[in-house]
């Protein structure tokens, strides 16, 4: 069943809901993830791929792009179970046939639903994409395909390609105040404010510049969210080095009063043990 979606701070509200739900069900799991638009749109990509008959997604982009974590909130949104090998250092083809095994069982007898997902670092064997394309040729084809395309890989014809570009400014800057929102910064808000768009003009900049120039250089987005880490990392540490430098020097003023005072008590004992000699000294004369 489809339902309409009226506007995108509607979605944005639905899929905070869900993610919310999310990490209160599954043990172990917590996804922190900024829905803006671009994020949005590949969410419900994947959501419409993956409830379609036979549906796979492709999902291609640099990592920390949230190809996995869409994925995971996608199925949990479907009502689908997540299945994922467990890579070690013995895995071998066997233990992929009896993990399929389990997967076939599962999605066919029991007839629930299940998506599997399965990313480039876990091609252990090269032999591993020869069982996935059998895992994508299985279901009927039918008169869909010409006979040449039966020439071009099942992972060409049965999946739905999504492709993950770089983030637009306008989403690492929403990624940027969705994670410093909560980090406290002493600052005024339009100071704040201007921080976190300097982070997303930044991070764009460099992007641009690579390809003005024709450098190589991996800007994905999981290097700006070390950069927003790396920011709050350092603003701590330096908020915490000035914090113990202001103690020391308070403390230091504090003895500095704590002597001022002692030195103005004993310049009036002084006084007065002066005055005392005066008259001893007086009445020695006497005598």
């Amino acid at each position: 069943m489809l339902n309409e979606v009226p506007t995108l701070d509607y979605l944005n509200e639905k899929l905070g809901q869900y993610m919310a739900m999310y990490n209160d069900t599954v043990r172990g799991a917590h996804l922190d993830l900024v829905f803006f638009k671009d994020a949005m749109t590949h969410l419900v990509k994947i959501s419409r791929i993956i409830r379609t008959p036979c549906g796979n997604a492709l999902l291609v982009g640099v990592g920390g792009s949230g190809k996995q974590s869409l994925t995971r909130l996608a199925s949990f949104i479907a009502g689908y179970k997540i299945f994922q090998i467990t890579l070690t250092r013995s895995y071998n083809v066997s233990n992929l046939m009896d993990d399929l095994k389990c997967l076939y069982r599962v999605a066919g007898s029991e007839g629930n639903g299940i998506t599997f997902i399965f990313t480039d670092n876990e091609i252990k064997d090269e032999s591993f994409l020869e069982y996935l394309n059998n895992v994508l040729s299985s279901g009927e084809v039918g008169e869909k395909f010409r006979n040449r395309s039966f020439e071009v890989s099942w992972t060409d014809q049965r999946c739905t390609m999504d492709w993950f570009t770089r983030w637009p400014k306008d989403a690492l800057i929403a990624v940027a105040d969705y994670f410093l929102s909560k980090f406290d910064i002493t600052c005024t808000a339009a100071i704040k404010n201007s921080v976190v768009r300097t982070m997303g003009t930044f991070h764009d900049g460099v992007a641009e510049a690579c390809v003005e120039f024709r450098r190589q250089t991996h800007v994905t987005p999981k290097s700006y969210l070390s950069f927003v880490d790396g920011y709050k990392t350092i603003y701590a540490e330096k908020r915490s080095q000035i914090g113990e430098l202001a103690n020391r020097m308070n403390t230091g003023l504090d003895k500095l009063v704590e002597a001022s005072a002692s030195v103005a008590g004993l310049a009036k004992e002084l006084v007065v043990k002066e005055k005392e000699l005066a008259v001893a000294s007086i009445k020695a004369d006497k005598v």
